[in-house]
């Protein structure tokens, strides 16, 4: 999954990363745009396959996948997984970006504990 932030000209991009026999997390690349040299590049407990950002509230919203190797066969199309939502700060990671490899912790979670085939913010940012 990525997620483009036009204003702070930034890319995120979420990719698996095996964490052990037949588990999985993610890695969280960002990007500077638009030379797309890599900022960072953080390890997830979980890996996302949607995500979303609000810049005005300098978030990054990552539905989560709460058992990854259901996402194995659609992981290369429009993959959907029962999971949670994620909500990672941007802020603090431009502010003191931390070394690549450490495990970047989300700030909340939104429980959904559902299959979750999309992810959008509202227009206004209220939903």
């Amino acid at each position: 999954t990525s997620a483009f932030d036009g204003e702070n000209k930034e890319f995120y991009t979420i990719e698996p990363r095996q964490t052990g026999p037949g588990r999985f997390g993610g890695t969280l690349r960002r990007y500077s745009y638009p030379a797309f040299n890599t900022q960072n590049k953080l390890n997830l407990a979980q890996l996302g396959f949607r995500s979303v950002i609000d810049p005005k509230g300098s978030l990054l919203y990552v539905a989560v996948a709460t058992n990854a190797l259901t996402l194995s066969p659609l992981m290369n199309d429009r993959a959907s997984a029962v999971g949670n939502v994620a909500i990672f700060d941007l802020k603090a990671l431009r502010d003191a970006p931390p070394k690549d490899g450490t495990e970047l912790k989300p700030v909340g979670t939104i429980s959904i504990g559902a299959t979750i085939q999309g992810l959008e913010l509202s227009a206004d940012g209220k939903s």
